[in-house]
Order: structure tokens, then C-alpha cells, then sequence
């Protein structure tokens, strides 16, 4: 018993301590002077938590109890409580382990993530194939991005005419009005992600020194933030990106994410792009067979896409 490596302890009939293991002793901060005494009595969070409780059911059922507690400095522990037998089988008392299980817990949560983010890569993919409104498809994205990765603001900016601008095409949690009206310098954080052709995470914008801030950012208490360029083939579309408040820590695997999301936004807006010049070039040799007047060609051309694609 002294022995063992895995916090132990040993309770009696009324729940008193009468031993334990220099793991148990050095997990719990406890010692000799602790011997007989009520664990109800000592404040110790892997002690409470209905520990009481359930060792009585032990003790009157005979059945293993187990649990999984989260103490206050982020440890997660599984704590059993076994029925304790003498060699004439006579049940004398309850032995409690303690197993850290931190790793174990954040890998599997982690794996858990990961999972939920490849099932919203493949939705996407499928509504890109699907969907033919591509403004719907980005207000969709930034809503399942902000969602996944539990961001406060969300956005995908188009690159504009002259390269030196970004607009706000689809976003969520920014202020009323920005969306589709509000622009960002190609010296920010966006047009970094577009220079480098990879993702770019930033844990504190106000230390930030190879880009300037947004004002969009700053506007909104920004802090962490993460940037993948979207491409439209071979070219540049523009930048999908998100931002939290608090300071947070984005790692590569949610940056793999995030390209993942924006490979699947250019390959929509590429589609679109092909389906939008296929339909303009049949539009327009349709209007020029039936018309002579460039105003009645235009106005033909203009029906006709705004039939096929819902816009002019």
C-alpha cells in the first residue's frame, strides 16, 4: 500500500481516514495528523464533491462509483470508490483512487474539435457544390467559422479594383452597417495573409509589428486573430479572418482549419466565376443575333443574367 504510485486512500465505516499513499498524501497535502479523521471535515476539492455520498452507496451497494472531477488549477481527475474487504470478506471500509487524467481528457477533446471541424469543412464543400448565390454561401461560412473556432467577429474581405483595399463582403458579430460597406488598408493584417500566401495568427494585435491594425479591430476591443488568403484559382480573391476579444492562443491545427474553409470559399467563387463568364459570353451572342442597338444588346444581356444567376 505504502508503495503505490497512484493516489489512495483508505476510509473506514464512518468514513474516517486511516491511511493512504505518498501519492495520495502528496496530491491532497495531507499527513499522519490526518489519520481519523472525517473526510467531510477536510477542505479538499477531490475530498468533497459528493464524496460522502458516495461511498455510503459503496458501502450499502457494494457497487464501484466513478467519476470525473475538474479542479480549480484545470486538472481533471477520475475518482473511484471501491468497496474495501478483509481476507474473512468482510467489508471494513471504502479505498478511494485518484488518477490524473489531464492528458488524456484534453486529447480527447482536442480529437473532438477536430472531428467537428472536418464535418464543417465537408458541409461546406457540399454547399459549394450545391449553392448557386454566392453572398449567401460567404454569410454562411463566416457564421459556421465564428461558431467552430469560437470566434467574436468573423469576416471575408474581397480584394478591390487597384489592389489596395478589402471589403467587408460577409461578416458576423461586427457592428450594424460595416458589412458591405466598410473597407480594410492593404497594409493591415488581411493584406499580410494575402502577401505571404499563408496563414497568419496574431496573439496580441497591439504588439503586433508586421502589419498595421485595422481599425475594424481596434474599434471592436479585438485582441487574438487569425488570417488565411482565399484564392480564386490563381487569383487572389481576397482574405477570410477572425478575431477574439479575450487573448487566446491559435494554433496551426486551427489555421489548417481556416485555409481548409477558405480553399473551399475560392473554389466556389472560382465555379461561380466559370458559370458567370460561360452564361455572359452565351447572353451576349445570343443579343447580338437578335439585336443591332447596343443599348437593346446590353438590356438583353442584363436580363439574361440577372435570370440565370439572380444578379446583373
Amino acid at each position: 500500500f505504502a508503495s503505490a504510485r497512484v493516489p489512495m486512500i483508505f476510509l473506514d465505516e464512518r468514513l474516517r481516514i486511516k491511511r493512504f499513499t505518498p501519492a495520495a498524501a502528496e496530491l491532497l497535502g495531507i499527513d499522519q495528523g490526518d489519520v481519523g479523521r472525517f473526510t467531510g471535515d477536510i477542505a479538499r476539492e477531490l475530498l468533497q464533491r459528493d464524496l460522502e455520498e458516495e461511498a455510503r452507496g459503496v458501502l450499502e451497494h457494494l457497487a464501484v462509483r466513478s467519476r470525473e472531477l475538474h479542479i480549480h488549477d484545470g486538472r481533471w481527475f477520475t475518482r473511484q470508490v471501491l468497496p474495501y474487504r478483509t481476507e474473512n470478506r468482510r467489508i471494513e471500509g471504502v479505498v478511494v483512487t485518484l488518477v490524473d487524467v489531464t492528458e488524456l481528457k484534453g486529447a480527447t477533446e482536442r480529437l473532438a474539435v477536430r472531428e467537428r471541424q472536418q464535418r464543417v469543412i465537408a458541409q461546406l464543400g457540399f454547399a459549394a457544390l450545391r449553392d448557386t448565390d454566392p453572398q449567401a454561401f460567404l454569410e454562411r461560412t463566416v457564421r459556421e467559422v465564428q461558431r467552430t473556432l469560437d470566434l467574436d467577429c468573423c469576416a471575408v474581405l474581397e480584394l478591390q479594383p487597384g489592389g489596395r483595399s478589402l471589403l467587408m463582403r460577409a461578416g458576423t458579430g461586427w457592428d450594424d452597417g460595416l458589412v458591405g460597406e466598410v473597407c480594410v488598408d492593404i497594409g493591415t493584417q488581411a493584406g499580410h495573409a494575402l502577401e505571404v500566401s499563408e496563414p497568419v495568427l496574431v496573439g496580441e494585435v497591439a504588439t503586433e509589428t508586421r502589419f498595421a491594425v485595422a481599425n475594424t479591430v481596434t474599434d471592436h476591443e479585438l485582441t487574438s486573430g487569425l488570417s488565411c488568403a482565399i484564392r480564386d484559382g490563381e487569383r487572389a480573391y481576397g482574405v477570410i479572418e477572425g478575431y477574439t476579444r479575450e487573448r487566446r492562443v491559435l494554433d496551426g491545427e486551427d489555421a489548417d482549419f481556416l485555409q481548409s474553409v477558405a480553399n473551399v470559399v475560392g473554389s466556389m467563387i472560382n465555379r461561380y466565376q466559370v458559370r458567370l463568364r460561360a452564361t455572359l459570353q452565351e447572353s451576349v451572342s445570343r443579343a447580338l443575333m437578335k439585336y443591332t442597338e447596343p443599348d437593346e444588346v446590353l438590356g438583353a444581356v442584363q436580363q439574361c443574367l440577372s435570370d440565370e444567376l439572380g444578379t446583373v
